[in-house]
């Protein structure tokens, strides 16, 4: 592949990186939190509690989720720093074998190596 066919596919395609999940932000990483099934269940029965009368019961409900919804924040959080470092230790890489004579077909073709990622054309 030439030079110029090079710029033109990068030009036309893109660079050829692997894409990485974006990281969510924090009011929509609680929210997700907070939909989960059972704390759903245990903020209805808080306010069941609560329209009923039994103040010291509501509260008790909802700091247990609050608690829940916290740590669970927290491990998140962490565990996925942990798995940033590592992806930070770990260094992708290709080999590309060009053919250069009129026989080959036009492109590059991927030496495919033990754990080597390619990403995924549409």
């Amino acid at each position: 592949m030439s030079a110029s066919d090079a710029e033109a596919r990068l030009r036309e395609y893109g660079p050829n990186t692997i894409a990485h999940e974006a990281g969510k932000s924090v009011p929509m990483r609680m929210v997700r939190l907070l939909r989960n099934p059972l704390n759903v269940l245990l903020m209805t029965l808080a306010s069941l509690s609560l329209v009923m009368g039994n103040h010291e019961s509501a509260a008790i409900i909802f700091f247990m989720v609050l608690l829940s919804v916290s740590l669970a924040f927290f491990q998140e959080r962490r565990s996925s720093k942990a798995a940033a470092e590592l992806r930070a230790l770990v260094h992708t890489t290709a080999a590309v074998l060009c053919k250069a004579d009129e026989s080959s077909p036009p492109g590059r073709l991927p030496l495919l190596t033990a754990a080597a990622r390619f990403p995924a054309r549409k």
